[in-house]
């Protein structure tokens, strides 16, 4: 399982397509259609690990 980041990625557009550079020296090209996409998956999933959080958050408080 890798390493769990704390830190965001870089996320640039140079000519056309969206560059996202992040930890460990990697680096996706990406088409916008594409970014867009991925960016709309990662939000989503975003949420829905913020989600299972605060419900462990508020099991533990209950315990």
């Amino acid at each position: 399982m890798p390493e769990v980041e704390k830190e965001p990625s870089t996320v640039t557009a140079e000519d056309g397509h969206v560059l996202v550079k992040g930890p460990d020296a990697v680096a996706v090209k990406m088409e916008p259609e594409a970014a867009v996409e991925t960016a709309n998956r990662l939000a989503a999933a975003a949420a829905e690990a913020a989600g299972h959080r605060m419900i462990e958050e508020e099991a533990d408080r209950r315990r």
